[in-house]
């Protein structure tokens, strides 16, 4: 079992020095710090690729649409949607978890509460956008993030991820990553 452990170890660190060799090799900064721990300033958060079909997020490493579905679906046929999604001629589309959806709001902001300074096309602040988060009291619901109300974020009606019923319409903001064996789904 030992032997195992040290096999493990070695192949993940192994893979953890590789993506950092192409990280390099690709101009990608590793000073920044890992995903999720970096304060990035607003204006230099997001970038425009896929000839500004898409937008990464330098904070989170998260690539999402730049424009949300503009059609409410039901959080099944979200799923199809996404999975199935063609952008800026790449696949791998999906919807995105919870927290990935939260880490894109921005408390201080109303209708959107997205960040400042922000790339987003027609995000809608009234609809919540479907996470691939199912909820875990209730095996037919999943969790959606709605972007409105400034300053009412745990105080009815802000910004607050809530679990809604999966045959209900609600928006849909697909998402890549680049992290390898997840599935959020």
């Amino acid at each position: 079992m030992k032997y195992l452990y040290t096999v493990l170890g070695a192949i993940v660190i192994a893979f953890c020095t590789e993506q950092l060799m192409v990280r390099e090799s690709l101009g990608q900064s590793t000073v920044d710090g890992p995903p999720w721990g970096r304060d990035i300033p607003a204006d230099s958060r997001f970038v425009l690729i896929f000839n500004t079909a898409a937008v990464l997020d330098r904070e989170t490493d998260l690539i999402w649409e730049r424009k949300p579905d503009p059609f409410p679906r039901t959080w099944f046929d979200a799923q199809a949607l996404c999975n199935t999604r063609i952008l800026g001629n790449r696949m791998g589309w999906r919807l995105p978890r919870i927290q990935e959806l939260a880490s894109l709001v921005n408390t201080s902001n109303a209708d959107p509460a997205l960040p400042d300074v922000h790339p987003f096309l027609d995000v809608a602040s009234t609809i919540g956008y479907w996470s691939a988060t199912s909820s875990a009291t209730d095996i037919n619901s999943a969790w959606i993030m709605t972007f409105s109300g400034a300053g009412a974020f745990f105080a009815g009606g802000g910004a607050l991820p809530t679990p809604a019923d999966r045959n209900t319409s609600k928006g849909v903001w697909c998402v890549r990553t680049d992290i390898p064996g997840t599935d959020a789904q």
